[in-house]
Formats: C-alpha cells, sequence, structure tokens
C-alpha cells in the first residue's frame, strides 16, 4: 500500500462521477432514432469506462479482489439490461436512473453500518450494489474507513499528548497537513487516536478514534484558496450535539450514523478543523432515554 493509491483511488472516484454526471439523459436525445441511438452507444460506452476504473481501483486495493466477480457480473447485468431496452428513449431513461443513478436509502444505511474504522468485522456490502452510483458509493466508503490502510504508510511524525491521545502523520510532506498536525490540542481530549493521511499539498485524509466511534474527515482544497471538509461520522452519541455540527445532514433518536460538509479558508483550516473535531460527541454525551413510567 503506498500513498499513491491513494491518490489514484481519488482521481478514478472523480472520473466515475463525472461520467455518471455526463450520461444524464437530456430531451435532445429523445429528438429522434438516431439521436436514441447515440444516447444508446454513450450508455454503453459509460458502462464500459466504468468498468476499466472500478478494474483499476482493484488492482489497487487488494480486499476487493474479493468482489470482483461480484463486480464483473454487476457490469454484465447491465450491460444485458440494457440490450433489452433497445432504442426505447422512456425504457433508457429508466435504465439510467436504475444502474447509472439511484443511491436507495436502504442501501446507504447499510453501507454506514458496515464501513467504519476500527471494525473487527469490516465488511462492505459491495454485493448489494445495483447502481453505478451504489457501487462508487460503498466502495468510497470501504476504502477511506479501512485503518489498516492508513497503518501501512509511511509514518513522517508522530506524537503522544499530555493527556496520552496518539497522533500519527503519514503520507507525503506537505504544510496542509503539518499545519494540522501541529494544531492539534495537547492538553483537550480530541481522540484517543487520530491518523492523518497527506497526499499533497490539497488533499488530507484523517481518522478520529472516539469521536461518534471513528470519525472520519476528507480535506479538499478548491478554488480560491477555500477547503472543503466532508466528513462521515458512523455513531450518533448525542443527537443535539450532532445536529449542531456544521454542514450536518439532521438525525433524531432512530439515527444510526450521518455525514455533512462545510467550507472554510485556508487561514482558518486548522482551527475550524480542531474546533468541529471537539465539537463531535464520544460516548460519554451519549443520549440516555429511561422508560417513564
Amino acid at each position: 500500500m503506498t500513498i499513491q493509491n491513494f491518490i489514484d483511488f481519488f482521481q478514478y472516484d472523480l472520473k466515475i462521477k463525472n461520467m455518471i454526471t455526463k450520461a444524464t439523459p437530456k430531451f435532445t436525445d429523445g429528438f429522434s432514432k438516431n439521436y436514441i441511438m447515440k444516447y444508446s452507444d454513450k450508455l454503453f460506452e459509460t458502462i464500459n469506462d466504468c468498468r476499466y476504473y472500478f478494474n483499476k481501483i482493484t488492482s489497487q486495493f487488494t480486499f476487493l479482489e474479493l468482489y470482483k466477480e461480484t463486480m464483473t457480473n454487476l457490469f454484465k447485468e447491465m450491460e444485458d439490461e440494457l440490450s433489452d431496452c433497445g432504442y426505447d428513449f422512456r425504457k433508457l431513461k429508466i435504465f439510467y436512473e436504475k444502474r447509472f443513478s439511484q443511491m436507495r436509502e436502504s442501501f446507504v444505511t447499510e453501507v454506514g453500518t458496515h464501513c467504519i474504522g476500527y471494525l473487527i468485522f469490516f465488511n462492505p456490502p459491495i454485493q448489494n450494489a445495483i447502481s453505478l452510483n451504489e457501487l462508487l458509493h460503498v466502495v468510497h466508503q470501504s476504502i477511506i474507513n479501512n485503518d489498516d490502510y492508513y497503518r501501512a504508510l509511511p509514518v513522517i511524525k508522530e506524537k503522544t499528548t499530555s493527556l496520552n491521545n496518539e497522533i500519527t502523520l503519514r503520507g507525503v510532506n506537505s504544510s496542509l497537513a503539518d499545519e494540522i498536525f501541529k494544531t492539534l490540542p495537547d492538553q483537550v481530549d480530541i481522540g484517543s487516536y487520530i491518523e492523518i493521511l497527506s497526499m499533497n499539498e490539497e488533499n488530507a485524509l484523517m481518522m478520529v478514534r472516539d469521536r461518534g466511534h471513528a470519525l472520519s474527515i476528507e480535506i479538499k482544497k478548491e478554488e480560491n484558496n477555500f477547503y472543503y471538509i466532508h466528513y462521515f461520522l458512523p455513531k450518533i452519541c448525542n443527537v443535539d450535539m450532532v445536529n449542531n455540527l456544521p454542514g450536518v445532514s439532521k438525525v433524531n433518536d432512530q439515527s444510526k450514523f450521518t455525514s455533512g460538509t462545510f467550507r472554510t479558508t485556508k487561514e482558518n483550516l486548522s482551527k475550524d478543523l480542531v474546533t468541529f473535531i471537539l465539537n463531535v460527541p464520544t460516548d460519554l454525551d451519549m443520549d440516555f432515554h429511561f422508560p417513564t413510567k
């Protein structure tokens, strides 16, 4: 496992997302039989191109080899189903929704309860994906939440805080990740074990153990020195505290996990990141609901 595997993955991930988006049916695609034939060809080409990039991802993350036959069968099912659509534009649009863009809430829930860092049995439900979007989602979650991959990468720096929190910086040297490493507080219980994975000056990953069980964070630079922080919270320890997090998808008492995104500037990145992590609840903040008489 190398840092280049992660860099390549995020490039492939973006390519697949863009291809799914570009294949969205437009009104003009149904103007005539000739236009419909071209759109059908586009869908076949997209399936083939996506298969190529999923194969590239599989070759770099060996645990996915276990699911290679499953993914091969999924692509074959898609091609057979697309062939059955013929040049019926209505059927092609339905096919796109089902096999390209669909993201079932039940599947998202299943992924959210299986792809969690520090689980003894890490078992992504890849076999249950039925669309390209769902397949990419489960593969993405299974990679960025796999703490074994983090620990396989070279250590740049590591330290133990005065509260025995272990902080490790891995990957390649970058001012982005180094600043985050230096800013994490020494005398505040930010998380029992923190992994920072530096990919380059524009991208980093983090996993923080004991904040929402295993908080995972993606940090990505955008235009004009803005940074987007995307996070996945696999355990809801306190509903009110979680709902106060920036950019969060709101939760309730029945929620098992959630995610969110917020934006910050280069100047405020480290400070906002630390503030955010400290506001993510731990088991000590658990909501307890006692039955009433």
